[in-house]
């Protein structure tokens, strides 16, 4: 995602192809941890309903109002790339991703697709029945909704994972170690190179295996990394929700210096990239060790934690 939201106007070829290839699955992947993670409806749907609103649109309206303000002082001197308007805070309910704060529609979408899986876990009963199901919806309607599009696209990947529960795809994942990676790999660029598709059920296939190639190789990591890696990546995991949701304010800064420096052209590109990556990481990740946590507000509003 970091490495997704560094962009400029005439960025390499290179860069290009880096995104697209992530694009491919990393947001299916976080979808289908997401529903691997559900744990079900414990007491009533209105007090679950209540967490997830505590959970993920605390957060959402906290980050929204922060990056308006941020915004709209800051466009009345430079130019961004994503202004705030009348239409854009509108889009912020309909359609996140033309908002002044596109990445937003991840929680957005997120939030949507919990309220609804309990309700259809009660009448399909079986996840894969979920799965087909919205293929079905997207294959037949497509996603392009208001309000519901998001989630509806990768509600499919959030049963997914539901199914992964189960055991059985991940024990053989965790039985063949490097072979599972590298079969699973070559076979999600086989479908890459041969299918190339918009076709909704290729879009399905692609996250689904490319997502359980990084599960691979996080099993991998899990059971042959040293301990030092292994606690750098647990504390990464840990503050992945401000990195996901401040990183852009810190990459947006980096591109804006060297922009106004004019230096976004060849080797100045990517020293840019590698910096704005480091700041879009390490700063969030400073702000919630240092601040986030340790304020009862910010851990609440911001994070979404309640205890």
């Amino acid at each position: 995602v970091v490495i997704g939201h560094f962009t400029t106007p005439n960025y390499p070829m290179v860069w290009g192809l880096i995104k697209d290839f992530i694009y491919l699955f990393h947001m299916p992947l976080f979808f289908i941890i997401s529903g691997y993670l559900y744990s079900g409806v414990s007491g009533t749907y209105l007090e679950f309903f209540r967490k997830k609103v505590s959970r993920l649109m605390f957060p959402f309206c906290s980050v929204a109002l922060i990056f308006f303000l941020i915004k709209f002082f800051a466009g009345l001197v430079i130019e961004l790339q994503h202004r705030v308007s009348f239409e854009s805070i509108r889009m912020l309910i309909v359609d996140p991703v033309q908002s002044y704060m596109p990445l937003l529609w991840f929680v957005h979408a997120l939030f949507i697709v919990f309220i609804m899986y309990p309700i259809l876990k009660k009448y399909f009963v079986y996840d894969v029945f979920i799965v087909l199901a919205f293929i079905i919806v997207n294959l037949i309607f497509g996603s392009d909704w208001q309000v519901v599009g998001g989630a509806i696209k990768y509600l499919p990947f959030f049963a997914m994972g539901a199914v992964l529960r189960s055991g059985i795809i991940l024990k053989y994942i965790e039985s063949y170690g490097w072979c599972g990676f590298v079969g699973l790999s070559i076979l999600f660029l086989c479908i890459v190179m041969l299918a190339m598709s918009d076709n909704y059920i290729w879009f399905f296939i692609v996250g689904v295996v490319g997502s359980l190639s990084v599960i691979s190789v996080s099993y991998i990591v899990n059971t042959e990394a040293s301990e030092k890696v292994k606690r750098m990546m647990w504390g990464l995991g840990y503050y992945s929700m401000s990195i996901y949701l401040f990183h852009t304010l810190f990459e947006s800064a980096v591109r804006i210096f060297f922009s106004r420096l004019d230096l976004l052209g060849g080797i100045g590109f990517w020293i840019a990239a590698f910096l704005a990556i480091l700041a879009g990481i390490v700063f969030p990740l400073m702000l919630e060790k240092l601040f986030f946590r340790k304020n009862p507000y910010s851990k609440k509003y911001l994070l979404g934690l309640s205890s």
